[in-house]
């Protein structure tokens, strides 16, 4: 098994937008409309919006198939970044992800 995480390319943010629906509101979690609209318009708008090289959106992959991803941005505090849509497909489960870092 090959695990690789790179900048995502143009194209996936869709990708993320539906991962996050799937996982956290129709089959994992039950998240509602206001979570789903919350992370798929921060996804979608990703490309347009990011603010310094000190964002990206990383992209896992398995075997050359999608299979995650995260998100990481700057802050007020340059000192200090943050985590945001974080997901993992289902089937890889976390000690695949626990990897990936």
């Amino acid at each position: 098994m090959k695990i690789d995480v790179r900048p995502y390319q143009a194209g996936e943010e869709r990708y993320v937008a539906e991962l996050h629906e799937r996982l956290y509101y129709k089959e994992e979690y039950g998240w509602g409309p206001a979570f789903i609209d919350y992370a798929t318009d921060i996804a979608l708008r990703f490309p347009e919006r990011k603010a310094s090289d000190r964002e990206e959106l990383f992209i896992a992959e398995r075997d050359g198939r999608l299979a995650g991803c995260i998100m990481l941005c700057q802050t007020e505090d340059p000192a200090v970044g943050q985590l945001r849509l974080f997901a993992v497909e289902k089937t890889n489960g976390v000690a695949e992800w626990a990897r990936l870092c």
